[in-house]
């Protein structure tokens, strides 16, 4: 599916406007690690962390997710509402790639709660736009409707199509869905805005306006925009000159120029070389099609790289199956880890609690056997006062994290609750506080006489 590939590799250029500082003071991979080393501050951790997972997304899926796994892990810990927007996105991109659409969507449903509150509409289209791809890998329609939204967005909040080319994202689902009108009125809106911007996304947009009319049967026109996007992609490299020949191939087929054909297939042939088994089927299948009638060793030829090229793409696809099971692993393992870490806290807290419980206890017994060894009054009073306070407080730590639980993170129900449990246990602590003084006091007395 090349038309999500460049969904996904499109996605990934409009997140670079995340941190561009980031980008701008640790340009290669080597110097983002370098920088993640050294880096003190946690906020800029986390950028440098998302930066990571954008920069290994193609080199390397696995440690791009382990990277943007710590980045959002980070930026959980702080409250670090941009961090966790940045990194659930690069991640659901990465896992979108390996075919887990239901994991990514999950994550993005928790980033976009995020972005709703954080308030920035420019994280918030491209969240809608994340979201949109993610659902179009099952349900077109409901992945346009995401994008719209975006859409949306980017007008109300007058967001330059030169940081979020969301018409050229909208275009790329309407090709999908075969309503090629509304595909060529998206397609050609984002191509103007390119032509005035000169954004990366031109290349590709003409590409796609180029098969668009190719399929409404208009040859000169789909000729004359694969023209441009080999063009314009000249400038702004981006990987689909191999798409470009086999489209350009196939139009020269069609109308029975066959040199052109020959040229164009075998250009894409050594554009893609070894690096995509999709773009030499179609290639060597083409000039099959054009030696099958002239030149038998030839036809022969390219009919072996046709079989050759097939079966591996099937080998590729068995391979991504089998990527897909370890890198569901990856993730079982991270969530196992983070499991067993939230029962390492647990269990400290626990130990906590029971050594400040044992604590109290002890401070009681020991008022008891001093009182029963007749010693100065005010030590049992002294001993008597802090044992409550640290009981009352004691029981001020347990309840919080229900009351927070209860309130649902609401301030002003928290702050109720909290005013509600004081009014409740101040009478009582105070109460026992006077009781004790005056049981010493009588004590005292006794002593005295």
């Amino acid at each position: 599916m090349r038309t999500l590939y460049c969904f996904i590799t499109l996605i990934l250029w409009s997140f670079t406007t995340f941190s561009q500082r980031e980008s701008r003071r640790y340009p290669q991979k080597d110097s983002l690690v370098k920088a993640l080393k050294v880096e003190k501050v946690d906020s800029n951790r986390v950028n440098i962390l998302s930066s990571l997972t954008r920069a290994y997304h193609f080199q390397d899926a696995h440690k791009a997710y382990l990277y943007g796994q710590e980045g959002l892990r980070l930026a959980q810990k702080i409250n670090y509402a941009k961090g966790q927007i940045t990194c659930g996105v690069s991640l659901s991109s990465l896992l979108l790639e390996m075919n887990q659409q239901g994991k990514a969507i999950e994550l993005l449903l928790k980033t976009n709660e995020i972005c709703e509150k954080y308030g920035d509409p420019a994280l918030q289209a491209r969240v809608f736009m994340t979201l949109g791809m993610a659902y179009g890998k099952m349900d077109y329609n409901l992945g346009l409707q995401y994008l719209l939204k975006s859409r949306d967005v980017i007008h109300k909040a007058k967001i330059s199509e030169n940081s979020i080319p969301i018409n050229l994202m909208i275009g790329f689902m309407y090709k999908d869905l075969g309503k090629l009108d509304s595909a060529l009125f998206y397609l050609n809106k984002n191509y103007q805005s390119s032509l005035r911007t000169s954004i990366r996304s031109v290349a590709a947009t003409a590409l796609a306006m180029g098969q668009v009319y190719e399929k409404m049967g208009n040859i000169p026109l789909a000729k004359s925009y694969f023209q441009s996007a080999l063009a314009f992609n000249s400038t702004h490299r981006i990987p689909i000159n191999g798409d470009i020949y086999i489209e350009m191939g196939k139009i020269y087929w069609k109308t029975k120029q066959r040199d052109s054909t020959i040229y164009f297939a075998q250009k894409a042939l050594k554009e893609v070389k070894s690096t995509s088994y999709a773009i030499i089927q179609q290639a060597s299948l083409l000039l099959f099609q054009v030696y099958q009638k002239s030149n038998a060793p030839l036809a022969l030829k390219y009919h072996i790289m046709t079989t050759m090229a097939k079966d591996s793409l099937y080998s590729l696809d068995k391979f991504k199956e089998i990527g897909a099971y370890t890198f569901q692993e990856i993730i079982r393992q991270e969530h196992l880890r983070e499991a067993q870490e939230q029962q390492e806290i647990q269990r400290s807290q626990n130990i906590q609690y029971i050594a400040i419980t044992v604590f109290i206890l002890t401070m009681i017994m020991l008022g008891v056997v001093l009182y029963k060894r007749k010693v100065n009054p005010n030590i049992l009073e002294w001993l008597g006062v802090v044992s409550l306070l640290l009981l009352f407080e004691f029981l001020n730590i347990i309840l919080e994290p229900s009351i927070t639980k209860f309130a649902n993170r609401s301030p002003i129900i928290t702050l109720a609750c909290l005013v509600v449990l004081a009014s409740i246990v101040s009478p009582i602590h105070h109460f026992a506080e006077t009781s004790l003084k005056k049981w010493v006091k009588r004590i005292a007395l006794k002593l005295n006489q």
